[in-house]
């Protein structure tokens, strides 16, 4: 199961963070970033709106359309292309917000995901 894949937030993400196979939270960081305006796009539309999956999948189109061909251009943070292996889901999210404040696009949802399921 994926927290955050570099498509999320309309390929906003510079974490790709996933429970791996063998146990661990993997996050891996990007290199690059499309290169691209999204003020255009529309609001990602919400799951309790009515008629939520026609929307989406208007919205994911467009996005596909602004980044089909766009240029890939490196991000040039200190952690492009970093990757951590984290053994909590706490230690997950703390990681994140450490890469957030790093300056990176981290979704606040992935940390909010492994916050929850740290307390279970």
């Amino acid at each position: 199961m994926s927290y955050a894949r570099f498509s999320t937030n309309a390929f906003r993400s510079h974490v790709y963070v996933y429970k791996h196979a063998a146990g661990h939270y993997q996050i891996d960081v990007a290199r690059k970033e499309h290169d691209v305006d999204r003020s255009g796009l529309p609001p990602e539309p919400d799951e309790s709106e009515e008629d939520f999956g026609e929307r989406y999948a208007k919205y994911w189109r467009e996005v596909m359309d602004l980044v089909k061909g766009a240029e890939m251009v490196p991000i040039g943070g200190p952690l492009d292309g970093e990757w951590f292996e984290e053994e909590t889901a706490e230690s997950a999210a703390e990681r994140l917000a450490e890469i957030r404040e790093a300056g990176y696009n981290v979704p606040e949802k992935a940390i909010e995901r492994l916050r929850e399921e740290a307390q279970k």
